[in-house]
């Protein structure tokens, strides 16, 4: 799901966790060839409450790739890069508006540029 427009459009759509498990075994049940890829995005999908949860049950499902689009904010934590890991995430599509804090202040109001950096190391502590 992208909540892009969700400001806009008026309401929210988070799915509960059964929700999430319905749609993965949807996923995997697809035929003739069960799907194996499965990418989180949001929004951003770090923030759901079950977010490790979510990986492991797509681990335990038989998914053999999964990715997570982020901002990379939760991941410039080393802890939570290390449980994203040991839950079964694969790879991560690293959103970058640009490469100078002063990029991240215009569009999002803050400087990230160390956090993405962050991100990346801890992603390159976990291989």
């Amino acid at each position: 799901m992208c909540f892009a427009n969700a400001n806009t459009a008026g309401y929210l759509y988070e799915p509960s966790f059964e929700q999430v498990r319905g749609m993965l075994k949807t996923l995997r049940e697809q035929r003739p060839v069960p799907n194996r890829v499965v990418q989180f995005s949001g929004g951003e999908p770090t923030i759901y409450p079950r977010f490790h949860d979510v990986l492991r049950m797509a681990a335990e499902m038989g998914f053999t790739h999964i990715q997570c689009a982020t901002n990379g904010i939760e991941f410039s934590d080393l802890e939570f890069a290390r449980k994203c890991k040991e839950a079964g995430l694969h790879t991560l599509y690293l959103q970058f508006d640009g490469v100078t804090d002063e990029v991240y202040l215009r569009t999002r109001g803050q400087r990230l540029l160390g956090k993405k950096l962050a991100c990346i190391e801890n992603c390159r502590k976990q291989v």
